[in-house]
């Protein structure tokens, strides 16, 4: 990865921003786009005001989150979330549960499995079919 075609493209997934710290720091000095997913992304939504209920949400993490988001802005990158979640009444395999584009989180979020989450990305944006580079870490 030390000369990736441009444009470059990356997948960052996981259930903490913690863990996945230097692995989007070091992104963000290589890649174009960066799609973010898994459970870290309530802390970043929360870091830009929005409420997210009882979804897991790193509350140590939240400037951390506030500041990759303006070091993207920054550097050009185009940082993505999705918008699209799934919300149930309880964390449980027999919650009632519902896929939102516009979350109320009112309920607890859980995120879309990773690939539906792509799928979104795709149709969204376009962008990750006309990379040159894609880099995928999910865990």
């Amino acid at each position: 990865m030390a000369n990736p075609k441009k444009p470059f493209a990356a997948i960052v997934g996981g259930s903490k921003v913690s863990s996945k710290i230097g692995v989007i720091e070091s992104l963000l000095e290589k890649v174009d786009l960066l799609f973010l997913g898994g459970g870290m992304i309530y802390t970043f939504y929360k870091a830009q005001g929005h409420s997210v209920g009882s979804s897991l949400v790193e509350e140590d993490k939240l400037d951390l989150a506030t500041s990759l988001i303006e070091k993207a802005k920054v550097k050009g990158v185009k940082l993505l979330l999705p918008a699209d979640v799934l919300v149930a009444d309880k964390f449980a395999p027999d919650a009632n549960s519902k896929v939102l584009c516009h979350c109320p989180f009112k309920l607890c979020a859980l995120p879309l499995e990773q690939f539906g989450q792509i799928l979104f990305w795709v149709t969204k944006e376009h962008a990750w079919m006309h990379t040159s580079t894609r880099n995928w870490n999910v865990i």
